[in-house]
């Protein structure tokens, strides 16, 4: 139909119209009332129906914004459990994912990942898992199977290894992770969006444009991928959630200073742009312990732990505990950096991502300051309201007591 201008004056001529439209609704639209477009309660524009006198909402056809991430699909090529070529179990099994763990020690597979996170996942947590390491989206269909509200994206496929960012001397010096925190306090921090920018602005992904331009990068070497369990999962702002939100920085072994860097980046971004506790950060790298004069000592030495199935066990209790207690479900990020493996044995086991050949291994990693092997961590105190505050007076909305 078209929107048409009123006439000069009774029986004078219509003027041209300013825009035609077709709403895709019905074909006898005709003309539209002199009244004009009504605007609807609902945010919603709408036109009389010349014959039925019936309010038609109008539907444009906008066009929709190109994405770079692959959306993950159950039972899709890019779902992880469709792979039956695990080494390690006889019969057909799925292969799995998995973050490279402490030097010489085990890492964590993704069904052991998603194990661990089930009882706070199941009692309302909310999760955005962001997987930097090599063949990252494996750890979805473990994941998904959990429900609730989670939202997880990748910077490779299941069977791809992702890569580091080149020097400045020699590219753009943007990698995935580097894209995703630089998101992480533009305005982004909503987990979609998180997703859409990292993959968009991954100089290493299938998107002709990023920001900043490639240099000597070669596109499509790798494939984001997103998921989210339930669309509500999307929406997951982390600049929200009140004081009970906590990240996991998942580094492991092994690591060259890019690695590290990149750690030290996202604890900053979270604690100055997004106001996260200090004592809500937990950082899983190396052996557990680092020099006292390193960065990250900023955050307590508790919160610094041995990258180990363990240990990571025991963080996601603790953060159940606090559900509990708190009747409160809390909001997680997590994130993980360094390297990844895939028990696939086309995909060569451990794998640190590619291109690190220009980056020396990580210092001040050797020292005492941290949890180390040590496991008794304490239980993480709560910032709930006070249980003896049900007489007190209301305080004013966006005001809460200490």
């Amino acid at each position: 139909f078209e929107l048409e201008a009123t006439p000069p004056v009774d029986g004078g001529d219509y003027n041209d119209p300013w825009v035609a439209f077709d709403t895709q609704i019905a074909n006898d639209h005709g003309f539209t009332t002199r009244s004009g477009v009504l605007a609807g309660p609902d945010g919603k524009l709408y036109y009389m129906h010349a014959n039925t006198a019936e309010l038609v909402a109008l539907e444009p056809d906008l066009p929709v914004r190109d994405e770079y991430f692959e959306r993950w699909e159950q039972s899709s090529p890019n779902d992880q459990s469709t792979t039956d070529t695990d080494p390690d179990t006889p019969g057909k099994q799925p292969a799995h994912s998995g973050l490279a763990g402490a030097p010489g020690a085990e890492g964590v597979r993704d069904n052991q990942l998603a194990d661990a996170a089930r009882a706070a996942v199941k009692g309302g947590a909310k999760f955005v898992w962001a997987f930097g390491q090599c063949f990252g989206a494996g750890f979805f269909d473990e994941l998904n199977a959990l429900g609730g509200t989670q939202a997880m994206s990748s910077a490779a496929q299941h069977y791809q290894v992702s890569r580091y960012p080149e020097p400045p001397a020699d590219g753009n010096g943007i990698d995935w992770i580097k894209a995703y925190l630089k998101a992480l306090v533009a305005g982004g921090s909503v987990a979609l969006p998180l997703a859409d920018a990292s993959a968009r602005n991954d100089p290493w992904g299938p998107n002709p444009t990023p920001d900043p331009p490639r240099v000597n990068e070669t596109g499509g070497s790798e494939q984001p991928v997103y998921h989210e369990t339930i669309p509500a999962a999307g929406a997951i702002d982390l600049a929200d959630g009140g004081d009970e939100r906590f990240a996991v920085i998942w580094a492991g072994g092994a690591l060259r200073q890019i690695d590290v860097e990149e750690v030290i980046d996202a604890v900053d971004r979270l604690i100055v742009g997004l106001g996260f506790a200090r004592d809500r950060i937990f950082v899983f790298i190396d052996d557990g312990r680092i020099s006292a004069e390193h960065p990250l000592s900023r955050l307590p030495a508790r919160q610094i732990r041995k990258p180990n199935r363990i240990g990571l066990e025991n963080l996601f209790t603790q953060l159940n505990a606090v559900r509990n207690r708190c009747k409160l479900p809390p909001l997680v990020l997590f994130l993980a950096v360094g390297h990844g493996f895939n028990t696939d044995p086309r995909c060569g086991g451990d794998r640190p991502r590619d291109g690190g050949g220009s980056y020396e291994p990580a210092d001040g990693l050797d020292g005492d300051y941290g949890s180390g092997d040590d496991l008794s961590y304490g239980d993480i105190e709560p910032w709930c309201p006070r249980e003896d505050s049900s007489n007190e007076p209301a305080l004013p909305q966006g005001i809460r007591r200490w």
